[in-house]
């Protein structure tokens, strides 16, 4: 039987295995499957499963060989800049601190115009103006390289901080667009689900997507909403009280 994760080891082997992609993308996963099954108490099957999740959702591996070792000086350098712009909420320093982050991940290439705004220790990172074509490799299904680059920054980021600053990526207001039809996809499935008379299981979603649907219908009358599953495939289901 699986193990059960917290959310917090989680966490910490997409860190561990997206580490591993960027330095060591030639080099065979069993010492990386060793080290999680050592580290986290689990058994190798799971190790294994745990690694391809995280490579499925990791951008591609061929970006990730872009981003080699000779250039962790610069991601050194820019770590320390970080310090410097939180604390002195220059804006100036911030955007060209994310432009360096970005072109880290190379995207650099993509971007036309980006937007940042620091407040409250949450950097807010909004691509303005983009190619239609980039703009879908950016976003992915369903927002899925989207979300998976804000957890690239976040990590970047955050290396060898005390306190947490949050990054919110985003695409010409994306996220938006996806929380309203989110909400009438809520909506929309609340109604069969009475009409037919049963529940309605969703397709997988992240936390944040699934509290959208959870928010969404609390307060219609005669539903209820609960989540089934496990990550990455946890879904909200629909239900008549």
């Amino acid at each position: 039987m699986a193990k059960k994760l917290t959310n917090k080891e989680r966490e910490e082997i997409s860190y561990i295995v997206s580490t591993w992609i960027i330095k060591n993308p030639n080099l065979p996963h069993k010492l990386l499957i060793r080290n999680i099954v050592d580290k986290f108490n689990v058994s190798r099957p799971q190790a294994y499963r745990l690694v391809k999740e995280v490579e499925k959702t990791f951008i591609s591996k061929a970006k990730a060989r872009d981003i080699l070792v000779e250039k962790e000086k610069i991601i050194e350098f820019i770590n320390y800049r970080l310090t410097e712009l939180v604390e002195t909420k220059h804006e100036s320093y911030i955007i060209g601190y994310l432009k360096l982050k970005i072109e880290l991940l190379g995207l650099n290439k993509m971007v036309l115009d980006v937007n940042v705004n620091y407040s409250d220790n949450i950097l807010n990172v909004d691509i303005v103006k983009i190619g239609e074509d980039d703009k879908g490799i950016v976003i992915g299904k369903r927002g899925k390289n989207l979300d998976e680059i804000q957890f690239l920054l976040n990590l970047m980021v955050n290396k060898g901080r005390e306190n947490y600053v949050r990054v919110i990526f985003n695409v010409e207001d994306y996220r938006a667009k996806r929380e309203e039809t989110l909400k009438r996809l809520a909506l929309k499935m609340a109604d069969k689900c009475r009409y037919y008379n049963r529940k309605v299981k969703l397709e997988p979603m992240n936390p944040y997507e699934r509290r959208i649907i959870h928010s969404t219908l609390q307060d219609v009358k005669g539903i209820i909403t609960y989540s089934e599953g496990e990550e990455p495939y946890r879904k909200v289901v629909i239900d008549q009280k």
